[in-house]
C-alpha cells in the first residue's frame, strides 16, 4: 500500500470520527445513533481485502478509543471481527 493510500485511508478515518461526534451521536432513532466509522471500515474491506479491511477496522477503533477516553477496547475488536469476516 502506498504512502498516499494510507493518509487518504487515515484522513477518512478521522473525518468519519469527527462527523461521528459532532452531528451523528444527536441523531437517535430508539436510543441507537448511526456508526458512519463501520462504513468506512467496511468500504476499506471491501476496496482492499480484508486484511487492510482488519487494519483499518483495528486503527479506526483504536482512534475511537483515544478520541473517547474510553478504556474498553470492544470498539477495536468488533471493528476488527467485522472486517474480517469481508
Amino acid at each position: 500500500m502506498t504512502a498516499s493510500r494510507v493518509a487518504l485511508t487515515a484522513a477518512l478515518v478521522v473525518l468519519a470520527e469527527v462527523v461521528d461526534v459532532a452531528l451523528l451521536d444527536r441523531l437517535s432513532v430508539a436510543g441507537a445513533a448511526p456508526d458512519l466509522l463501520v462504513l468506512v471500515v467496511a468500504a476499506a474491506g471491501l476496496a482492499g481485502g480484508s486484511v487492510r479491511g482488519a487494519t483499518v477496522g483495528l486503527c479506526a477503533g483504536l482512534a475511537t478509543l483515544t478520541w473517547q477516553a474510553n478504556l474498553l477496547a470492544v470498539p477495536a475488536l468488533a471493528m476488527t471481527s467485522a472486517c474480517a469476516a469481508i
